[in-house]
């Protein structure tokens, strides 16, 4: 056991981050985890919070009963990660990703709503900037007359993959707070909110920033939807309060982290540096 050191004190850092300088004795917490350094760690200045990719968001709006859809001349301007969001009213599912690029495609997760429909997050690592490439979802079938699809596509840069919270995704319905937590700041938090049957907008989480709001169709075919992005530089709870919208929204909150692009590794990876759970 390590003991208090003499005529000292255990100092509280309160939530782990990978820029800042640790020295032994220092107690932080990581997703809740408490740690105590061991041995000096200096502060990281080579992992930085993943970003938006400069080419922007590209959009689909589709329509009803369909079996597949597209986003067309999607781009990005530097090497990251290409996600593709689908939003699906009724009971219909991704069933293959392709892209006029040929890349490779991995699916992050799928939600389902109150049997009312189905949103999928989509991802490819892409190696250098690209222009005039073409995603096409095939979906499980023609669906039933309610149902509206819209897919949508942004870019990553910076990232180093999922942060690796066994808590992600989180999810709530209506406007349930979603108490969330990630495990390997520098993050970049986003929040997916959708409501189908209405034509009200999930809002802007507090503290958030809105990358997309899309409404699909009218009457009882509507599809309305909302993407939002956070920077998270420690590690830690995240709280999120869905806001707009009515019942039937699904709210999902997932990050992206860069602790491992030349940042220091989180406590739980680095016994050289920390005592976990001391």
């Amino acid at each position: 056991m390590i003991q208090q050191p003499a005529g000292g004190q255990f100092i509280n850092r309160s939530n782990w981050n990978n820029a800042s300088a640790y020295k032994p004795f220092d107690y932080a917490q990581n997703a809740g985890v408490p740690c105590l350094c061991v041995a000096a760690v200096a502060a990281s200045g080579g992992a930085s919070t993943p970003s938006i990719d400069p080419s922007g968001t590209f959009q689909t709006l589709g329509g009803t009963n369909l079996s597949s859809i597209a986003v067309a001349a999607v781009a990005m301007t530097n090497a990251g990660l290409l996600m593709a969001l689908v939003c699906m009213q009724g009971n219909v599912t991704v069933t293959g990703v392709a892209d006029t690029d040929g890349l490779a495609w991995t699916k992050r997760w799928a939600e389902n709503f109150s049997g009312a429909g189905d949103v999928e997050l989509w991802t490819a690592p892409v190696s250098a900037g690209f222009t005039g490439d073409t995603v096409t979802f095939t979906l499980s079938g023609a669906a039933g007359g309610n149902n509206s699809t819209s897919a949508f596509a942004w870019g990553l840069n910076n990232e180093n993959g999922f942060d690796s919270d066994s808590g992600l995704p989180f999810t709530s319905n209506g406007t349930t707070v979603i108490n969330a937590a990630t495990a390997e700041a520098p993050d970049l938090g986003f929040y997916v909110g959708v409501c189908p049957n209405t034509n009200s907008t999930p809002g802007v989480p507090t503290g958030f920033a809105s990358l997309i709001s899309a409404q699909n169709g009218n009457g009882l075919n509507f599809m309305s939807m909302r993407v939002a992005t956070q920077a998270l530089a420690s590690s830690g709870a995240v709280v999120v309060t869905p806001t707009g919208g009515n019942s039937s929204n699904l709210n999902v909150f997932d990050a992206l982290t860069n602790n491992g692009g030349g940042g220091n590794p989180a406590p739980p990876s680095d016994p050289t540096h920390w005592l976990v759970g001391a």
